[in-house]
């Protein structure tokens, strides 16, 4: 009999909440309208649509005037660097960190195959910033600076309020991928923010970007007016409706939920250092998400270690969802200099994860690299 699982892997995605889900019905079902409409059928979809985009603003602490919907945290990281870098053509530098998302990674090189001048900043074992590397970089060139708010594969969090007057000090914008960050942290202000429903209990396919105020649209996909002229194509009002629901309710709740999910994961590192010999919490020293645990396991293989652990019906992984399959060792653990400390486990928790399954977790991880460790 396979056991049910025991959902661990909350950083790729999480759970529809209750909330996001009765937000969503109406506009899959009876209120179809579009919201760009004119009659009086639209209307409920054209007020959904303006509730979400204020729910969403609120959770990061801006005017919903700012707010352009995505289709998710791929498509805001990439807007947001494209907006930046034309919008000022007269600045051709960029700087990212090395252990941002692929999808600002990506964008980045592409920008710079067509002659921006990229910077890529380092970090430490544990993750920690180089400051002095930033500091070095900026320069009057500088049009965008990409720093995420915290890191998706180990949960450090990233000092982007501290930069962000240095950063205008040369005339350039900061932009932070807040999409792991969002419902878990406050988020700090910047010139742009990436978030995206489906990392805090929303839908897949719903994500958002914050722009500078007053900034001339800069569209990816043209074709229409919607979203101000930023995205053309009409919005997924369902989507964007329990997006909002979602926002609101980790607005509402984050503070709890989050102090409770601390106190589990500390809990359950403590366990697993405690019983497992030469383990390891990637960045422990530095600030962190309370939700996410990078472990790692000398001596034993993470394919190996999460094979088992499936087969006992635990849901995690090895970092980023979207290197699963890839065969290729993380960009992050990389660049921290981590590639060959053994098996990598990443844990990250939700609201809705139980002690028990947290402990019962540790139970099965314990014995499954003892006896990975004894079969090597």
């Amino acid at each position: 009999m396979i056991p049910s699982p025991v959902y661990l892997d909350n950083n790729a995605t999480t759970a529809l909440c209750p909330e996001a889900r009765a937000a969503m019905e109406p506009f899959l079902s009876t209120c179809y309208g579009n919201p760009s409409s004119p009659y009086a059928f639209a209307r409920p979809a054209s007020r959904a649509l303006a509730r979400a985009r204020e729910q969403v603003a609120a959770l990061v602490h801006t005017d919903p005037a700012r707010v352009v919907f995505t289709s998710g945290g791929t498509e805001s990281n990439n807007l947001a660097l494209h907006a930046a870098l034309s919008a000022r053509p007269d600045r051709r530098h960029l700087i990212i960190t090395a252990v941002e998302h692929k999808s600002v990674q990506m964008s980045a090189r592409a920008w710079a195959q067509r002659g921006v001048r990229l910077s890529v900043i380092p970090v430490s074992s544990e993750g920690e910033l180089d400051a002095d590397a930033l500091a070095h970089a900026l320069d009057e060139d500088t049009a965008l600076v990409s720093m995420m708010a915290a890191n998706n594969e180990t949960g450090v969090c990233y000092p982007v309020a501290e930069w962000l007057d240095r950063v205008h000090r040369v005339g350039g914008w900061l932009h932070t991928d807040a999409i792991q960050a969002a419902g878990k942290q406050d988020i700090p202000a910047a010139d742009f923010i990436s978030i995206c429903a489906h990392k805090m209990h929303g839908p897949k396919g719903a994500g958002a970007l914050v722009v500078p105020a007053g900034l001339s649209a800069h569209p990816l996909l043209a074709g229409g007016e919607q979203e101000s002229g930023w995205r053309g194509g009409t919005e997924n009002v369902p989507a964007l409706a329990g997006f909002g629901a979602a926002a609101d309710q980790v607005s509402g709740d984050s503070f709890r939920a989050m102090s409770a999910c601390r106190i589990l994961r500390d809990e359950l590192e403590a366990a697993v250092l405690t019983q497992l010999a030469d383990s390891h919490v990637v960045g422990r020293s530095q600030p962190r998400l309370p939700n996410t645990s990078l472990l790692q396991f000398v001596g034993v293989s993470t394919e190996a270690l999460l094979a088992r652990l499936d087969l006992a019906g635990f849901c995690c992984s090895s970092g980023s969802a979207c290197a699963a399959g890839a065969h290729e060792v993380s960009h992050v653990l990389q660049a921290q200099g981590l590639s060959a400390r053994g098996a990598t486990l990443r844990i990250s928790t939700s609201r809705f994860t139980t002690r028990a399954e947290a402990e019962n977790l540790v139970a099965a991880l314990v014995y499954g690299v003892h006896q990975l460790r004894r079969t090597t």
